[in-house]
């Protein structure tokens, strides 16, 4: 590092030379200034001028040893931080590291080597490093740094280390020669590290390889033994192999066929499918036979390769199978629940897959040579039999094509099993529908479209034509004096069960509006009504009022409904104000009475959340759009303003709305004159 901040400049030595120099001229000068005569004369002047120059020199001198002073000083600064450096490093290398003499004398020793040594390093200074080398290893590590001595820069070998405290370990040590500053001798740096670990894994490899190769050779015993019947294991790899083929076909066969069974829910569809996956790659020709209700076999799908023999086939579609107990056929099976195999087909045979009707010869111009039955079975129930047939003299049914149909038979036996089901499931369906249906349009009162001062509107619309029907209805009746009972209900639920609620929710309020007249003491005697009657899940929203026509007064009550909205005469619409517990839900429920006027000219509008909740996307045609339109149609007949806002809900939805819908609207017209 001092070679690093010297600048060039007058060395030492040329400066203590210099100095002498100018020393014996100055005594030549005091020997002519005191009258030693031995040299030639000078003048005063001379010598002073001469003094002068030389007083100069020794300045420019002391200034430049000045400088090279302070260099100094910062090169040994520098130094000692560099040293610093260099000992922060070695004492925390993650590897053991010490210096020693050309003869192992430690001078140096970082934490980690003290670690492995299990001393403090101090008390490692001095000592020989050969002092905890063993015994054995000894000679063989002094002859390593004899190549060191030698000129030789590195050498490494291993050897066991010997701590005083606990058990040896085996080292890799590596040694390199540093040159000392005086160049006479050398510093050697040991780099340790303990191998034990790895010594241990490398004699564990060891014995795994020991063992590997003992039982390579116990194998290679036994190949050269399998060599000797090297012509049967070939032929039984071979015959593995075309098995394994054969069990990969089969099942991406299954696996395709289950997925075509599985992509229609339509039963004679399904049916058909079955026999059609059967031919050809199981068999020439296939009937698919199924139980009916009534405890008959009768064939429902035939398929065959040979267009002439399939219109043969079909005839035989729709007839009933033969139960002959106690011959082989297709009934036997389905006792059975095993599929068979029948190497040669006689008459009764034949006669078990036709019927009384059907002539023997029909079958018989199939020319069937042979026969399989497998058994349709789904959820441990049976479901019929699929036969397989061939014709081809030279073909017989193996045990392969045993376990290909029985395969085909399960995921057809499942497939039929859901079809069926789920035609069972669409007939019941349609018939709660049509019931629902019928009876919800029951309830939705044919009103006129005029009543003494009163103008109506109304629609009932039920969802589109494949959901279920919802329980949205509405009502007016007349309770005498002027006096007119207003209903706007919807039932929470879908169906029958819904249907029967608005039926039982519509009569109960008409009786209660009978025997109490204020609207909020209706509604809390059907709450408590209904809370006997209804399922825990299960509630009713629902607006009830009466509109007086003497003092044209609407007194009404809010049970959790859309909010009625409430037309001025001059356009302003006023949303009813709102709110309310819903129907059946909870005990305790309170239904605050309201009272609204309707002058002449005003316009009252009822409406279920069918209208309401018709979406776009993410949004909701909602309150704002009944409002909007309902502003829109001011001035046409009631009939059309509702049949207007129903097209626009649908308009906006898209498509058939999602819930039913209720509509109600009733004007008072204006006063003449």
């Amino acid at each position: 590092m001092i070679e690093n901040v010297k600048r060039p400049g007058l060395r030492i030595e040329d400066f203590a030379q210099q100095i002498r120099t100018e020393r014996d001229r100055i005594a030549v000068l005091h020997r002519r200034s005191t009258g030693d005569r031995s040299d030639q004369p000078v003048s005063t002047e001379e010598v002073f001028e001469e003094l002068q120059l030389t007083m100069e020199e020794l300045r420019v001198a002391e200034e430049e040893l000045r400088h090279q002073n302070e260099e100094l000083a910062l090169a040994a600064e520098q130094l000692a931080a560099e040293r610093e450096r260099y000992r922060d490093l070695f004492d925390l290398a993650p590897d053991g590291y010490l210096v020693t003499d050309e003869d192992g004398a430690i001078t140096e020793v970082n934490r980690a080597a003290a670690d492995l040594f299990h001393v403090e390093p101090d008390r490692l200074d001095g000592r020989s490093l050969f002092d905890y080398i063993a015994e054995e290893d000894i000679e063989r590590s002094r002859s390593q740094l004899i190549g060191l001595k030698n000129g030789e820069k590195t050498q490494e070998w291993e050897a066991r280390i010997r701590p005083r405290v606990v058990q040896p370990f085996h080292a890799a040590l590596k040694v390199a020669a540093v040159p000392n500053s005086n160049g006479q001798s050398k510093s050697l740096v040991w780099l340790v590290r303990d191998i034990t670990r790895r010594r241990e894994a490398e004699e564990r490899i060891r014995s795994l390889n020991e063992g590997l190769e003992q039982r390579v050779q116990e194998r290679t015993a036994e190949l050269e033994e399998a060599n000797r019947s090297k012509d049967e294991l070939i032929a039984r790899e071979t015959s593995a192999r075309k098995a394994l083929e054969k069990a990969q076909n089969r099942l991406a066969y299954l696996i395709g066929a289950s997925g075509i069974l599985g992509s229609s829910l339509d039963y004679s569809t399904t049916v058909q499918r079955v026999a059609n996956l059967a031919v050809p790659h199981i068999s020439e020709g296939c009937f698919v036979h199924l139980l009916e209700e009534d405890g008959t076999m009768r064939t429902a799908a035939v398929a065959h390769i040979d267009p002439v023999k399939a219109a043969h086939m079909a005839r035989m579609k729709g007839s009933s199978l033969l139960d002959a107990e106690g011959l082989p056929g297709p009934w036997s099976v389905l006792r059975s629940g095993e599929p068979e195999i029948f190497s040669k087909v006689p008459d009764s045979l034949l006669a078990a897959i036709t019927d009384s009707d059907q002539p023997l010869d029909l079958l018989q111009g199939l020319e069937i040579r042979s026969a399989m039955i497998a058994p349709l079975k789904a959820h441990g129930e049976p479901l019929g039999v699929v036969t397989y047939l061939s014709s081809d003299p030279a073909h017989s049914f193996t045990g392969d094509d045993r376990i290909l149909a029985g395969g085909l038979a399960q995921r057809a036996a499942v497939a039929i099993d859901n079809a069926r089901r789920y035609r069972k499931s669409q007939e019941a369906y349609s018939r709660q529908h049509e019931i629902a249906e019928t009876l919800q349009r029951s309830f939705i009162p044919a009103l006129p479209p005029r009543l003494p001062n009163l103008e109506i509107g109304q629609i009932y619309a039920p969802a589109r034509e494949e959901a279920l029907v919802g329980g949205d209805f509405y009502d007016l009746f007349d309770l005498g004096g002027e006096r007119y009972g207003i209903v706007m209900g919807d039932v929470c639920g879908k169906g029958v069960e819904a249907t029967v609620t608005t039926a039982m929710t519509k009569y109960m309020l008409r009786g209660f509006a009978e025997e109490f007249r204020q609207p909020g003491a209706v509604l809390s005697k059907l709450d408590r009504s209904l809370r006997q009657q209804l399922l825990e899940d299960r509630f009713v929203t629902l607006f009830y009022g009466v509109l007086d026509l003497r003092d044209r007064s609407l007194h009404y009550a809010m049970a959790g409904h859309e909010s009625p909205l409430l037309e001025r005469p001059g356009g302003q619409l006023v949303p009813l104000e709102e709110g309310g517990p819903v129907l059946g839900a909870m005990t305790g429920s309170v239904f605050v009475q309201k009272t609204a006027s309707l002058e002449p000219g005003s316009s009252l509008l009822l409406y279920t959340d069918g209208l309401t909740e018709a979406r776009r996307g993410q949004h909701f045609f909602g309150i704002r759009g009944v409002s909007r339109l309902f502003i829109k149609t001011r001035g046409l007949p009631v009939g059309e303003r509702v049949q207007s806002l129903l097209e626009a809900g649908r308009r906006y939805n898209r498509g058939p709305l999602r819930d039913d819908v209720a509509l109600l609207l009733i004007h008072l017209p204006a006063e003449s004159g």
